[in-house]
């Protein structure tokens, strides 16, 4: 009876074993698909050229790689929505602000495009600060992590999206 009872808790030792070992092996493969590829870029020069020809050439993977998850954007007013954006909308809402945002530059007396910005010259673009940890340009602002720079935070018109 004794032997019955051991050989009988040692197979469910053994099943609930297979079960957490499933479980983990299934988080595991889970993860592994939800996590992009990060580019790892620590001069903000360098990632600012990358990251206008990934806007440019609309490389969803690689605009991916160089922002933050979630990617936070404000409205322009304090009543506005803010939202946290995943990493399956990010590419949506960063060509949003890149297709439809601009400012107006004094200097030059026209509109820019955020377009045109993210394919500017750094060196000519004034809220450029060379030396800083973090860079707000625009409707944009950027962070050096301990994964390189990324895209931390967004400014657009947040009024007309439904937060959840």
């Amino acid at each position: 009876m004794k032997y019955i009872l051991f050989l009988l808790s040692i197979a469910c030792f053994s099943c609930n074993n297979n079960k957490i070992n499933n479980s983990n092996s299934l988080e595991t493969s889970s993860s592994i698909e939800l996590n992009q590829p990060q580019l790892e870029i620590f001069n903000f020069e360098e990632y600012w050229k990358e990251f206008g020809a990934a806007v440019q050439t609309n490389d969803t993977n690689k605009i991916k790689s160089l922002t933050l998850t979630p990617l936070d954007i404000f409205g322009r007013e304090d009543q506005d929505p803010h939202l946290k954006i995943k990493s399956n909308e990010i590419v949506k809402f960063i060509m949003i602000a890149v297709n439809n945002g601009g400012y107006y530059d004094l200097g030059k007396d026209s509109s820019v495009s955020n377009r045109t910005l993210l394919l500017s010259d750094l060196k000519s673009i004034s809220e450029y600060k060379q030396d800083s940890d973090s860079q707000w340009i625009n409707d944009f602002v950027f962070k050096k992590t301990v994964n390189g720079w990324k895209l931390v935070t967004l400014y657009m018109n947040t009024k007309d999206f439904k937060t959840k």
